[in-house]
């Protein structure tokens, strides 16, 4: 333990938790790659084995604590030309 006094511990603990509420309402965009991973507006990866962050019931941000909301990965018109059709 630190040699805080309590009163510098109750300070440190309402910075703390006001830059938590603040990050928490702050949206954090999780944004899908072409390979299937999600790189976060924080600068992180996060690396679903199924589905995405919706389907794994994310709604806060593991890292910063923002709101998430979600990017999902578009094909480019020449990237289409390349998808193989199952029969």
């Amino acid at each position: 333990m630190t040699d805080m006094t309590k009163a510098e511990l109750v300070r440190e603990n309402v910075r703390l938790r006001r830059e938590w509420l603040e990050a928490k309402h702050n949206p954090c965009q999780l944004s899908e790659d072409s390979d299937g991973n999600w790189e976060t507006a924080c600068g992180e990866i996060l690396i679903f084995t199924e589905a995405g962050p919706a389907e794994n019931g994310y709604k806060y941000c593991p890292y910063c604590g923002g709101l998430v909301t979600v990017k999902r990965y578009e094909l480019r018109s020449e990237e289409k030309k390349f998808v193989k059709i199952g029969y």
